[in-house]
């Protein structure tokens, strides 16, 4: 059996929302990468899909960037994972990851999923008319070939503004705008599947200071927006972060 693929994207935009903030390095695949290798016991490859391949030292594969989806300053290049080809070019089964990631604990319960599509239900969605999306695609268990209309259908030209006035996002916004909220299967934080957001603030008391406490069951934490868990401002406000993300 073709074991699953573990799947980042790295690529280089110089209109990238947060540039000005952090910019991504090959330093940051090869943590996630880490953190998989001590987080995942399910036979697994690990995958980057890439513009600059000469950047990584080929310890592990990678792909070349499909930029036919390719929107300035967006991440839509992520919605070639639902090509109907993608099985050749990537694996059978794969488990995209943003490299926002902290993992904190085995993540064999959240890849142990029959569906050919698990999508991670957005914690700040709260209702139609929210200007949220539906799904935050920070994480998704895709099944090579399904769903390939979010590949087909998209038009660069068109789609990301129109978007604007109903979802939040990008690509993001394009999966909730296609895919039903009913009929996906779906991780919430009671799989352990959290944005960092959305946890629990620690009391001021004379011993510690005004931090996160991180779930019990938490597996996984993302770090969506202006912010990645490498950042001094972000350690200081979730101090746990040290404990789990590899030196």
């Amino acid at each position: 059996m073709d074991p699953l693929k573990v799947v980042c994207f790295f690529w280089h935009d110089k209109f990238a929302k947060c540039k000005g903030i952090y910019e991504y390095t090959p330093k940051h695949v090869n943590l996630l990468k880490r953190m998989v290798e001590r987080h995942l016991t399910v036979p697994h490859e690990f995958v980057c899909v890439t513009d600059t391949p000469e950047q990584f030292d080929g310890t592990f594969r990678t792909v070349e960037l499909d930029k036919k989806t390719f929107v300035p300053g967006t991440r839509f290049m992520k919605l070639m994972l639902w090509r109907r080809d993608i099985g050749s070019v990537i694996g059978e089964r794969m488990l995209y990851l943003d490299l926002d990631c902290v993992i904190t604990r085995s993540l064999d319960p959240v890849v142990d999923r029959d569906a050919d599509v698990v999508l991670w239900r957005n914690p700040n969605f709260k209702g139609q008319h929210a200007r949220r999306a539906r799904y935050n695609t920070s994480i998704m268990l895709i099944k090579a070939g399904a769903r390939p209309q979010l590949y087909e259908d998209f038009a660069p030209d068109h789609h990301p503004k129109s978007l604007r006035k109903s979802w939040g996002g990008t690509d993001q916004a394009w999966v909730s705008h296609i895919l039903d909220w009913e009929d996906e299967d779906y991780w919430t934080d009671e799989d352990g599947v959290y944005g960092a957001g959305r946890l629990i603030r620690q009391k001021k008391s004379r011993d510690i200071g005004v931090g996160t406490e991180l779930p019990e069951n938490a597996r996984i934490v993302f770090f969506p927006g202006s912010r990645i868990p490498q950042l001094r401002k972000v350690r200081q406000e979730h101090p746990w972060i040290e404990k789990y993300l590899p030196k």
